[in-house]
């Protein structure tokens, strides 16, 4: 469980770079930064999920295939009244 957790902490570490790297050397048109690092953070999120299904089939040590819609569901779940879909047109 402790390797679970490193490599969830590792992912956090990255994608606080990422981001990092992205603020200081996408284009300083304000709508393209904020696309691109929306598309990142999107991307981890897919990459969080699919990490997450294969850490939870190893635990149970069964074979444990990631259900598309639930994680679309899960990517797209409203907060504060906003989305992905939301940040994406109103950027």
């Amino acid at each position: 469980m402790d390797k679970i957790i490193e490599k969830y902490l590792a992912k956090f570490d990255e994608l606080n770079m990422l981001v990092s790297f992205r603020f200081k050397n996408t284009s300083k048109d304000d709508k393209k930064r904020t696309e691109t690092i929306v598309d990142d953070l999107l991307s981890f999120l897919i990459l969080a999920y699919l990490d997450g299904t294969e850490a939870v089939s190893k635990m149970l040590k069964s074979d444990i295939q990631p259900i598309t819609s639930e994680m679309i569901e899960a990517i797209y779940q409203k907060i504060d009244g906003k989305d992905f879909s939301v940040v994406q047109q109103s950027s």
